[in-house]
């Protein structure tokens, strides 16, 4: 369910950028004679330099002449026909803005909607929401507002039925106890609140106002045993994932009874909370990577959702018995332009059996319009391999397809063994390296081509991605990769960027040299109310270890082990290296960067040489003794996915490079290409990941 809730955030985003497109379109087009108020006018000066204005990435129009104020970046205005223009929304997400919000709004007394989200803004959430009556969207997320929520918020855009409020990945703490609204107020709110420092729900006080209909907390310091006693008859939606609850008790059975959602995933939850069975409405509950384990409750037939979660627990019993919770006799077979399809995520469990003979079409697949997820994930539990008539029915509504390939199997423990270069024979030419870092994360790049575009006669292009996550006992799970754009080679992201991919994988280690992997690309999509859509790549198979990292035992030791990890340069951020010292000083180098043409395409190359000690025959030492001298080569030529296929690569014999290290310190590198836009240069590298290595009673001797 994840990926559910990132659906749901995607659709959300893509929403409000297509809303944006069209709002900053029709802004343009204004009537530059029609003016605004001359205390709206005021209020934008002010506004653009409290915020560092001139610094923006787009000020484009601001402080022009009067009269041309709806013409200025982010800004859309109402009431042009009527010859009296007044500010309608402000709308200036990810522009580097910086400081406080001026007091001054207050004179935008007619803004429906402030978007600020992604910068770098400061300071409290003013009490009275800088005297804006009107709004009806208030987004502020990805910032650095901090101390508590106003309670002005429940109050917001009064008469309208619906109103966001979108506060998540700042610094708050805490609720304002009021005044506040007397209700019933008629109207609805979505309040998000993920990524702050909440330790408790909003009190009663808030809930008893019934404004609030969806609260999401994720990522908060919520931990411990979650108690809870006030009816909420209000709330639709409710997500407290990823804090650290224990359990959760309710002196009631139903405070909820409206409640058709419930996100409880990854916290250290033991028990199954008995208010469940209570919540009459509810279709979809995430209880995924939390700490149930043994059989299913006896109630788990009293449950009628559409959507289950209990990946990664360590639930047992007859997988049969887990499809009694949801809505199988009622539920619409999914359709084009229809509903969404039954989703069942049970994947890492030790359920076992047969699975039921069910109509498996009721599942959903993205395959289908609007559809965002997998309906099925049955991996890694010990349940019977189904007859062939039944698998060709899941394998269209299940994860990776390919059910066969990861049922009834063992999987192996993460430990630095697993650093290294995997791959599957059958695809060569692409592959994944990984390296279990010495804080205990595990870091993958992803090397392999990009998916073809619309474009029919469109080149093959390369793609890298790449991501940082803490890993479970025997599997480590990538979502969302990161992907780079708008770079250049050997100058990084100067005028590019880095961001989340719709994209993610999953590596399951199988033994010492298999890893099964598992990954879902969603590619040139477009969101339209409501709803996002994408071309769907997904897969799932064996990969066979390529390297392994020296020092990663005792008995597999290096001299040069120490040069191993990832290195870059700061001052080229988006582009770097992953160096892999094996135990006969061979090094493998990945260079992950972008095209030389200015395209911003992404590029990598990949090498290997034998590292010696200059210092060894040269009298006096050099400043870098250690050296490597490598060959390069750049795969090209073929598609991403299903279609990838390794007799279509052209191996191209790209140049050389020097990787130079001194005793104690950073590195060089050097390089001469063959390809002309490549040409030669050298910069010198700094270290930024390190793997774990094995410790033994000689490492003084190779630090």
């Amino acid at each position: 369910m994840r990926a559910i809730s990132h659906y749901r955030s995607a659709v959300r985003s893509g929403f409000l950028v297509a809303l944006l497109a069209g709002f900053l379109t029709f802004a343009g087009s204004t009537n530059v004679h029609a003016r605004v108020s001359a205390e709206e006018r005021q209020a934008l000066i002010d506004f653009y330099q409290a915020t560092g204005g001139d610094d923006w990435d787009d000020n484009a129009g601001w402080l022009a002449e009067a009269g041309s104020e709806c013409n200025w970046f982010g800004v859309q205005c109402a009431g042009q026909q009527s010859g009296t223009p007044f500010i309608l929304r402000l709308m200036l997400p990810g522009n580097n803005l910086v400081g406080r919000l001026p007091d001054s709004l207050v004179g935008l007394n007619r803004l429906i909607s402030l978007v600020v989200s992604d910068n770098e803004l400061t300071g409290s959430i003013s009490p009275n929401l800088w005297g804006l009556p009107s709004l009806e969207g208030l987004f502020l997320s990805q910032n650095q507002f901090s101390g508590p929520v106003p309670a002005a918020i429940l109050a917001m855009a009064e008469g309208m039925p619906h109103t966001q409020v979108e506060l998540s990945g700042n610094m708050l703490d805490g609720f304002d106890p009021g005044p506040l609204p007397a209700g019933p107020l008629g109207r609805e709110i979505e309040l998000a609140l993920n990524g702050n420092r909440f330790d408790g729900l909003p009190p009663a006080s808030w809930q008893a106002t019934g404004v609030i209909h969806s609260l999401e907390m994720s990522n908060n310091r919520l931990e411990g045993a979650l108690n809870l006693s006030e009816p909420w008859p209000e709330l639709n939606l409710l997500d407290l994932s990823e804090n650290r609850i224990t359990e959760i008790n309710s002196t009631e059975g139903d405070l909820f009874p409206n409640l058709f959602r419930l996100d409880i995933a990854d916290n250290d939850i033991a028990e199954w909370p008995a208010l469940l069975p209570a919540l009459g409405a509810l279709t979809e509950l995430d209880l995924s990577d939390n700490s149930l384990s043994g059989e299913l409750p006896e109630w788990i037939d009293e449950l009628d959702l559409a959507e289950l979660d209990l990946d990664n627990n360590d639930l047992a019993g007859p997988i049969a018995d887990v499809f009694q919770a949801l809505d199988l006799d009622d539920f619409p077979v999914p359709g084009p332009h229809g509903d969404l399809g039954l989703r069942l995520h049970v994947a890492n469990n030790r359920f076992s059996g047969a699975l039921p003979d069910i109509d498996y079409t009721e599942f959903n697949t993205p395959f289908q319009w609007q559809s965002p997820d997998f309906g099925l994930d049955l991996c890694f539990n010990d349940i019977e391999m189904p007859e062939a008539e039944m698998l060709e029915a899941i394998e269209p509504v299940h994860r990776g397809l390919a059910l066969q390939s990861c049922i009834g199997r063992e999987q192996g423990g993460l430990d630095p063994t697993i650093s290294g270069s995997w791959y599957q024979p059958e695809r060569s030419g692409e592959g994944v390296t990984l390296m279990l870092l010495d804080n205990g994360q595990l870091l993958n790049y992803w090397f392999t081509y990009a998916p073809q575009g619309q474009e029919e006669d469109q080149a093959p292009e390369q793609m890298w991605l790449v991501e940082v996550t803490d890993p479970a006992d025997t599997y480590g799970e990538f979502r969302p990769m990161w992907i780079t754009s708008g770079g250049r080679f050997s100058e990084g992201l100067a005028d590019g960027s880095s961001r989340p991919s719709h994209t993610w994988i999953r590596q399951n280690r199988i033994d010492q040299d298999t890893l099964h992997f598992f990954y879902d690309y969603r590619g040139n999509g477009f969101c339209i109310t409501g709803a996002c859509f994408w071309d769907v790549f997904t897969g799932r198979f064996d990969q066979t270890r390529l390297s392994r990292l020296a020092g990663t035992t005792c008995d597999n030791r290096s001299d040069f082990q120490q040069y191993s990890g990832a290195w870059y340069n700061p001052e080229r951020s988006g582009e770097g290296f992953v160096v892999e010292v094996l135990p006969d000083d061979r090094v493998v180098i990945y260079w992950f960067t972008h095209a030389a043409d200015g395209s911003g395409q992404q590029a990598w190359m990949i090498g290997q040489g034998v590292f010696e000690n200059l210092g060894l025959t040269m009298d006096p030492p050099p400043e870098f003794p250690y050296r490597a001298e490598i060959e390069i080569y750049q795969p090209q030529g073929t598609g991403f996915g299903q279609d990838f296929d390794a007799d279509e690569i052209e191996i191209v014999d790209w140049g050389s490079l020097e990787l130079r290290f001194p005793e104690v310190g950073d590195g060089r590198i050097i390089w001469t290409s063959e390809l002309e836009s490549f040409g030669s240069g050298e910069y010198p590298l700094q270290r930024l990941a390190r793997p774990m290595l094995a410790e033994c009673e000689t490492d003084a001797d190779q630090s």
